[in-house]
């Protein structure tokens, strides 16, 4: 079955009719070009899974640009003709499908003249899901009425049904940000704090060492579970917190040394390594010894803690 419909750029339907046309005047342009100037989608009826044809007359611009999208399901098949199952135009056209940001991919193309060198028509089956565009061309700049037979897989639907804001050829709904082109299904994942290829996960293969940290959240050593920012520095001569500087622990106590360094005690900035012995129940200079020098009489106990003669 073919349905067959005539529709003027004022937006009136005229008449129910198979197209007589008339020779086109010669432009500059070539033939499978990505350029578009006006949709004709919203005046074309749904495929549905049977062939239909669609009129139009494209002779009042300098090159034939017209267009519609298609939103195919991965596999869904497309058949256009401008030479058989109620399409025909009788001046050098071209039938393209394009795909991409902005349209700018060409998938396929057939340059022909129905009444001269043979049909003008494509067949195309989509890689992937996604938009699809159609553009009915003219070669170097040829333009004139046209109809097109066309049929496409019944779960493809016309561009009206598919909202596809950043023109990356994915509708709104399996694009999870229609406002990036850079994010769809399929996309390469970068390292960049979003979900590139809409599957959930965000950087996912730029946390290598699973510390919760990719490389772009700056952690500075991808293959070492305790080197991240915030990560606790250890006296280790690594930089665990990825701030710039190693073993950074910290000097509490203002003494000059850190527990890096051989301070047994932070908080007691009189005790370091090189300390002065004291007699006062600590140590002071972090030998691992307490008040050692105050227990002449080595009986165990220092003058400080109460030995009255420390010579007997």
């Amino acid at each position: 079955m073919v349905l067959s419909a005539f529709h003027n750029r004022s937006g009136v339907i005229l008449a129910t009719l198979l197209l007589v046309t008339l020779a086109a005047p010669a432009g500059a342009q070539g033939q499978c070009l990505s350029s578009f100037s006006w949709d004709i989608g919203s005046s074309m009826a749904d495929s549905a899974g049977i062939w239909r044809s669609y009129s139009d007359d494209c002779t009042w611009t300098s090159s034939c640009d017209d267009y519609f999208d298609l939103y195919m399901p991965a596999g869904t098949t497309l058949e256009v003709s401008l030479c058989s199952n109620g399409g025909w135009a009788n001046w050098d056209t071209t039938l393209g499908v394009y795909s991409g940001p902005g349209f700018s991919t060409l998938e396929t193309c057939d340059d022909d003249y129905c009444a001269l060198f043979g049909p003008s028509e494509i067949y195309f089956q989509a890689p992937s899901s996604g938009t699809y565009r159609i553009r009915v061309g003219g070669w170097f700049g040829d333009s004139g009425p046209y109809t097109i037979g066309y049929r496409w897989s019944q779960s493809a639907t016309l561009g009206a049904g598919c909202v596809d804001l950043d023109g990356d050829g994915h509708c709104n709904d399996v694009d999870c940000n229609d406002f990036n082109s850079a994010v769809y299904p399929g996309a390469s994942e970068l390292c960049d704090s979003i979900d590139n290829n809409c599957d959930f996960f965000v950087d996912e293969g730029f946390d290598a060492d699973g510390d919760g940290w990719t490389t772009c959240e700056g952690d500075c050593n991808d293959n070492q579970t305790v080197i991240y920012p915030t990560a606790p520095e250890l006296c280790d001569s690594i930089d665990n917190d990825c701030n710039g500087d190693t073993d950074d622990v910290g000097d509490a106590d203002g003494d000059g040394y850190t527990s890096c360094t051989g301070d047994c005690n932070t908080s007691n900035g009189s005790v370091y390594p090189g300390a002065v012995e004291g007699c006062n129940g600590i140590d002071d200079d972090c030998n691992g010894q307490i008040d050692e020098g105050f227990d002449q009489d080595a009986d165990g106990w220092t003058s400080c803690a109460g030995d009255c003669n420390d010579t007997n």
